[in-house]
């Protein structure tokens, strides 16, 4: 049995090799905007407010791209190493959806925790170690040769990548991973029950109650400011305020919320100098203009509206 199942060919892990390395060579091509959230999010991995914006198949599409060489490299390894070991024993379909459940439950928890969806396969690289670890325990198809070495590795790989983060100031995506391993070996063990609908309800429940963060995430500044965003575009200067503020808050680097705060303060003493020119308070109306200029300092229409004052 062992070797009929070594004689399967891991389609999907194959199709997913190529997506990769085909999206990575367009990314190379377009010079225009070459690493920039642009140029990923053209291919398929949007940033984080353009998710809560509601293109959430970024969710699952941005585990195809890479940001370098190595980072490439070494997550198709890993690929070919666990995906195409799982794929070989649990068939095409099913590692399609393990495939799909892995991505979307380790960038959710991404963007979750850190404000960012994350780009590239190491997340679900995590989740497919892990599964093969539990599985083996109770299922010999499973049994990898040197699983306590591809265990280290992975732990070793989340030491260092925090190390990174917080010395050198890397962005490596740790939610990801350690999100990778925890869903990994909880989707292992509901496999243990012999009812074949317990791991599916299971996957689920988790789906679902991770996918409510997609539209309800308080305490994500991106989130703050995507409904700050909307609420400004509405006109709601008010509750848009409030996000804006929120989100700097949580994240005082949020120049975007900054900078929208500011325009509506602009909007705001645009329109009570323009009520005060209108109603031929024009000292008032000099001053309301003065404060627009003071905010910015090339705003034609207040320049030329004070020109215009006796």
């Amino acid at each position: 049995m062992q070797g009929t199942l070594e004689r399967k060919k891991p389609i999907f892990t194959s199709i997913l090799t190529v997506t990769c390395f085909a999206l990575f060579l367009l990314l190379q091509l377009d010079t225009t905007s070459l690493g920039t959230a642009e140029s990923y999010s053209r291919l398929g991995a949007p940033y984080a407010t353009q998710i809560y914006q509601g293109q959430f198949w970024g969710v699952i599409t941005n585990s195809l791209l890479h940001i370098n060489y190595y980072h490439l490299i070494i997550n198709i390894i890993g690929l070919w190493t666990l995906g195409a070991f799982i794929e070989r024993r649990v068939g095409l379909i099913n590692f399609i959806l393990l495939g799909l459940y892995a991505s979307m439950v380790t960038s959710i928890a991404q963007l979750t925790l850190s404000d960012d969806a994350g780009i590239g396969l190491t997340g679900v690289n995590y989740f497919f170690v892990a599964y093969i670890f539990i599985k083996s325990a109770k299922d010999n198809r499973f049994e990898l040769r040197a699983k306590y070495m591809y265990l280290i590795v992975a732990i070793t790989g989340i030491i260092t990548a925090y190390y990174l983060n917080s010395i050198k100031s890397y962005n490596i995506g740790i939610a990801a991973m350690v999100s990778g391993m925890f869903f990994g070996i909880i989707t292992a063990i509901t496999t243990f029950n012999t009812k074949k609908s317990t791991p599916v309800i299971f996957a689920l429940v988790l789906l679902i109650c991770s996918s409510i963060t997609l539209l309800y995430a308080p305490w994500s500044a991106e989130w703050n400011y995507f409904k700050g965003y909307s609420a400004h575009e509405k006109g709601n200067y008010a509750e848009a305020k409030l996000y804006y503020k929120e989100a700097i808050t949580i994240d005082p680097t949020n120049t975007a919320s900054f900078d929208n705060l500011k325009l509506i303060s602009i909007d705001e003493i645009s329109d009570a100098a323009l009520k005060a020119h209108k109603n031929k308070e024009y000292l008032r109306a000099r001053k309301f203009y003065q404060r627009v200029l003071k905010l910015d300092p090339n705003n034609q229409w207040a320049k030329q509206n004070m020109a215009k004052l006796p």
